[in-house]
């Protein structure tokens, strides 16, 4: 039996010469290599054969391999492995990082897309881990007094958004940090956050909820006023990534009887790995691989860092800051570990002095307090800083990369509000090269604050001085990026992006850092309202927003990509076009 369009059929046609004559196998390993993206998607409209052809998964993942890491990273689960993503799937990973670079590089970046999903919670803070596949949300009911943590599957194949994993907690989870780590050789999404109650002797002295307060956008100008001293916890969870897998599983379609009789025989996924109370403030947390174990860090006001072993031994180290550093955030040295505190308020001392320190990490489960001299130490001369926020360096292709990694780390972003929201400064940290020299202890990149590069500063119209809301209308949006002739390396220059490898035309980015971001008018017009709420993506470019007065997702996305619907079919549909060939 010959099959229509094989290559056994193929080649005894009374044809001319053409590539057709090529078997499938030199074609897609031999032929396509030379071609790029452009010259792919060409390729589909030529005949049925390269129609199918080009939707073979070996053609998306060499490019994916080839984006090295422009790639947007994957979960590091065995469902999100390189060989074991479907073609569909790597298509849509190489379509978001080219798209994604040149719309948000583009003198008039626009939104793409506009999604809009019943989230069945409010939201109040959440995280989007990097690849877009997983939102961490702290939520409650609408009343405020039930608070959970849930963890939504994105782009799944039936339901968009869904809520697949809830765990309830007794107050109100904020300082939420989230990451793909491995604990103890199971690959999991770790959940760290900070809850807070009145001591006991206050508690029947007061009706106010301590779930209630906020902190205003992490501005130390406006401290919360409590009528009696807090109590603080510090917990860590852990989710393994296989059980949200078998979750997700489009078999069972979320909200169907199939799906509630396999989740209930699975174990809970959430487990709790780590607790720890203070009578002291805790600030923010952070969490990273140390010496190649899981580690959460914890600042303890006024000038301590907790370090939490999160493997079985659960080993404790704490770190106290010199006493001339009101505020410290650390950076990885080049002679010894560190661990970055992100992203926290600064504070300040009467002159107004905002410090940068890097800091050795204390040997780990060491009773003693550790007291180091900051190893080098920048300072910041601003008297009115309302908030910092620190790039993380560690958002890389995680777990199955879904290319090689790159030779030096992205440079570390700082950016520094101040002047009532309305300044934005930006100051940029590149990443040192390996020593060179026989210095053993300086065998990878690292961080140092000597080499700061210059600082940019911008002006928007920002949320009035006397809106003390913890819902603020969102003004604009903006695209931000480090211009080429700014750029800290050739690595991440546009002249040698890996881009080119696979792109035949690469568009000029703009001369400019900043550019407004174009967005639909039917979310300018809910953000208004208030903002409750807000998460991104930049791997994938995706931009989440949850407002105070409804219990929607609304996610805008910045790349396109093709879609599917919930039986796995590409949209939109292939037309049947007589005019296309059989060959």
């Amino acid at each position: 039996m010959h099959i229509p369009g094989a290559w056994d059929v193929r080649v005894h046609l009374p044809l001319l010469p053409s590539l057709s004559t090529l078997s499938d196998d030199i074609l897609v390993d031999h032929v396509f290599v030379y071609l790029t993206v452009e010259d792919i998607l060409s390729l589909r409209t030529v005949s049925r054969l390269y129609y199918n052809l080009s939707h073979q998964g070996i053609i998306w993942k060499r490019f994916l391999q080839s984006l090295g890491y422009e790639a947007p990273p994957l979960p590091p689960s065995t469902r999100y492995a390189l060989h074991s993503i479907t073609s569909f799937e790597a298509e849509r990973l190489v379509t978001r990082a080219l798209t994604l670079r040149q719309n948000w590089m583009s003198p008039e970046p626009v939104a793409k897309d506009l999604h809009c999903f019943r989230a069945y919670r409010q939201i109040l803070s959440m995280v989007a881990l990097p690849g877009g596949k997983h939102l961490v949300a702290s939520v409650s009911n609408p009343d405020r007094n039930h608070f959970s943590l849930v963890v939504y599957v994105l782009d799944h194949r039936v339901g968009g958004v869904v809520p697949l994993a809830e765990t309830p907690v007794k107050r109100k989870a904020y300082d939420l940090r989230v990451k793909y780590m491995t604990i103890e050789g199971v690959r999991s999404i770790v959940i760290a956050f900070n809850r807070r109650k009145f001591s006991k002797r206050y508690q029947k002295e007061t009706t106010i909820n301590p779930s209630s307060y906020n902190t205003l956008r992490n501005n130390p100008l406006y401290g919360i006023d409590s009528p009696a001293p807090f109590r603080y916890t510090c917990s860590c969870m852990q989710v393994p990534l296989d059980a949200l897998d078998a979750l997700a599983d489009p078999r069972y379609p979320p909200g169907s009887m199939e799906f509630f009789e396999f989740a209930r025989s699975q174990p809970p996924p959430f487990r709790l790995i780590s607790l720890m109370r203070s009578t002291s403030e805790l600030g923010p947390i952070d969490l990273a691989e140390v010496q190649g174990r899981p580690c959460m860090a914890v600042v303890k006001k006024p000038r301590f860092i907790v370090f939490k072993d999160l493997s079985i031994n659960g080993r404790i180290s704490t770190l106290t800051c010199a006493n001339t550093l009101p505020n410290s955030f650390d950076l990885p040295g080049p002679s010894q570990p560190s661990i970055p505190i992100l992203p926290g308020p600064p504070a300040r001392d009467p002159e107004g002095l905002c410090n940068f320190a890097m800091f050795p990490i204390p040997p780990p489960g060491q009773d003693e307090r550790y007291s180091y001299a900051p190893q080098s130490i920048l300072n910041f001369r601003f008297r009115d800083i309302e908030n910092v926020q620190i790039s993380d360096p560690n958002l890389l292709p995680v777990g199955n990369s879904s290319g090689p990694t790159q030779a030096l780390p992205p440079p570390i972003h700082i950016f520094l509000r101040r002047s009532k929201g309305t300044e934005l400064y930006h100051a940029l940290i590149p990443p040192t090269p390996p020593a060179k020299f026989p210095f053993p202890s300086i065998f990878t990149p690292y961080y140092s604050l000597d080499n700061i590069r210059r600082m940019s500063a911008h002006t928007f119209s920002g949320v009035p001085a006397d809106n003390r809301t913890e819902s603020p209308p969102l003004v604009q949006l903006y695209s931000h990026f480090v211009v080429p002739e700014d750029e800290v390396d050739d690595v991440f220059t546009q002249k040698d992006s890996p881009i080119r490898a696979i792109k035949r035309n690469i568009d000029v980015a703009r001369n400019t850092p900043i550019a407004k971001l174009i967005t639909p008018q039917q979310l300018r017009s809910t953000m208004k309202q208030g903002v409750m709420a807000i998460a991104w993506d930049e791997g994938i470019g995706r931009i989440f927003f949850a407002t105070s007065h409804d219990t929607r997702l609304y996610i805008l996305d910045v790349a396109k990509a093709p879609k599917e619907d919930k039986t796995g079919q590409r949209l939109p549909l292939p037309l049947e076009d007589e005019r296309m060939l059989e060959l």
